[in-house]
């Protein structure tokens, strides 16, 4: 806000009543503010007074927000929203902090402790606690402590006080900040309290270190993702090389047990052929394999089950070299020989096997990739929470900004808002405001340095925001002005001190220019871009000497125009 209560800049809108709110350009309601440091609005309530007050705003709430009955034959499905809708009730605390009951200006926090030092729930359901007298009386004897606790803030040397969280993790972390607070408060009990020696420095501490913890949770928390996707990689990885190893063995072991039992292979695979050469069906030749099997028959208990249907002369035998073992499940093609099928095997075992080095080496190859990967991108949220704590940004990088090549800082405002805050806060006596009449012109400020400003940076404050108004789509060629600060006044003010009847007078932006204006040659559409690199105090000491060079080429405001005249830099 300006010296009017006029409000230059806002992160957020807020509205009071359905005609008063807080937007930008207009003056700030102050009459809805509330003064804390005044007695008077706080006012607590006798307990009689109290329990005739609180059963009048529990009628109005249940006027506001009637629970329709209805019978189950009527009741219809409802939905959560209706749901929350129809369970809503007036607790103790919104109660307390409503507007006339003069305890608001106190805030949750206070309301709250005394809620609690009641021994009540602050969430507590107000026509619970209207049929507890004792409990009313029990909350409007508390409630006589927010006044103290309100004035106890104003005192000097107050401490601060930070509230942690103790990390549950191994190994243990630091203590993560959650909130602070001028006050201890009994909702705080359950939180570790750091004691600070004033609310300004538990204050600093807390943004300090809550910052450097965010980023440190980032981290953390990219690192753990980054070794999950690895694991899962590898597991991956190990299931499918597994599955391979585990069917060479299968097929190993199937084709030694070939080799073993060759004669009852054989005989089984005779006596299948027989009856299959013979013209017996599918269906009869289960029948027989199975009513064999019932009798005991060894042949046919080897015999696990038949792949007829697949044209194919195919049978899986039950095999084991141990009858005590469990029996493995083996292929056998009708139309070979035992040993021929066991060659076969051994065949499907060595193409295993090299289908296994291949896929080892693609999964090493694999793995690889995803852990370089991962590791890139811990490098670089590393780096970006090096750059984060490394340093923190200006004042002025909220504008645009760059610093001209005799090293003065040129602001420029973004948008309309930013251009007011710009002048009305920011622009000094010996600075210089540069603008263009250009649609999208923004305003711009050349900072002083000593009291001195120099016409080449006059110069490049006008290139940009030549570049930055509508010339640039267009393609223009045009110039922009320039005048002294003392020029610069707001548009609202109708009067302006010192504004003479026969004064020559301009509009720019949402600024009122007294006098003439001083303008600049046409400036080129280019803009370039450059990276600044900060010096730390070792390094600074070497660039004294370069900035004293800069210096002598500066000139005081009252000869900028002289000079600018004389090296052709004014129209």
């Amino acid at each position: 806000m300006d010296s009017d209560y006029i409000v230059i800049a806002l992160l957020r809108s807020h509205q009071f009543e359905a005609d008063v709110t807080v937007k930008v350009n207009e003056v700030y309601p102050i009459a809805y503010t509330t003064n804390i440091n005044s007695d008077q609005t706080i006012h607590v309530l006798p307990a009689d007074e109290f329990l005739d007050w609180a059963n009048r705003k529990l009628v109005e709430s249940e006027q506001q927000h009637p629970v329709p009955v209805e019978s189950p034959e009527e009741a219809g499905p409802v939905d959560k929203k209706d749901r929350k809708r129809r369970r809503r009730h007036l607790t103790v605390k919104q109660l307390l902090l409503g507007q006339d009951s003069g305890l608001a200006v106190c805030g949750p926090d206070i309301i709250e402790h005394c809620v609690l030092s009641a021994g009540l729930s602050p969430s507590q359901r107000l026509d619970q606690l209207l049929q507890q007298p004792a409990a009313v009386r029990a909350l409007c004897e508390q409630l006589q402590q927010a006044p103290g606790l309100v004035s106890q803030l104003d005192l000097p040397g107050q401490p601060g006080f930070i509230l942690a969280q103790a990390s549950s993790s191994e190994p243990p972390e630091p203590l993560q900040y959650m909130e602070f607070s001028p006050l201890l408060l009994l909702q705080h009990g359950a939180a570790r309290v750091l004691r600070m020696d004033s609310f300004e420095a538990a204050v600093d501490e807390f943004f300090a270190r809550s910052e450097s913890q965010r980023l440190a949770r980032a981290s953390k928390a990219a690192q753990e993702t980054a070794a999950r996707r690895v694991e899962k990689v590898r597991a991956d990885q190990l299931r499918a090389l597994a599955r391979l190893e585990e069917q060479q063995r299968a097929l190993q072991r199937g084709a030694g047990l070939l080799e073993q039992r060759a004669a009852e292979v054989e005989q089984v695979a005779l006596v299948l052929n027989s009856a299959l050469d013979s013209g017996m069906g599918w269906r009869d030749l289960e029948q027989m394999v199975a009513s064999e099997r019932a009798r005991g028959n060894p042949f046919a208990g080897l015999v696990h089950s038949l792949q007829l249907r697949q044209d194919q002369r195919c049978v899986t035998l039950a095999l084991s070299a141990d009858p005590e073992d469990e029996p493995a499940l083996v292929p056998l093609d009708l139309g070979l020989s035992a040993h021929a099928n066991a060659r076969s095997l051994y065949q499907q075992a060595k193409a295993a096997q090299a289908k296994e080095l291949k896929t080892r080496a693609a999964c090493e190859r694999a793995l690889q990739a995803v852990e370089q990967q991962a590791q890139r991108t811990l490098d670089r949220q590393q780096l970006r929470s090096a750059l984060s704590q490394s340093r923190t940004p200006l004042w002025f990088e909220k504008f645009l900004w760059f610093l001209s090549s005799e090293g003065f800082l040129v602001l420029a405002a973004r948008d309309l808002p930013q251009g007011q805050l710009l002048v009305r806060r920011f622009l000094r006596p010996a600075d210089v405001y540069v603008h263009a009449d250009q649609p999208g012109a923004p305003v711009c400020v050349v900072r002083a340095r000593r009291g001195v400003v120099s016409p080449l940076a006059v110069q490049e404050a006008g290139a940009l925001v030549v570049c930055r108004s509508s010339a640039w789509a267009g393609k223009l060629l045009c110039s922009a002005w320039w005048a002294a600060a003392g020029q610069v006044s707001a548009q609202d003010c109708p009067n302006p001190p010192g504004l003479e009847e026969e004064e020559e007078v301009h509009y720019s932006s949402s600024f009122l220019i007294r006098g003439p204006r001083h303008f600049l040659p046409p400036a080129p559409l280019e803009l370039g871009l450059a990276v600044w690199f900060g010096l730390d105090p070792a390094s600074a000491d070497r660039h004294r000497a370069l900035a004293a060079s800069r210096e002598r080429c500066h000139a005081p405001l009252e000869q900028l125009g002289r000079a600018m005249q004389r090296y052709g830099l004014s129209s």
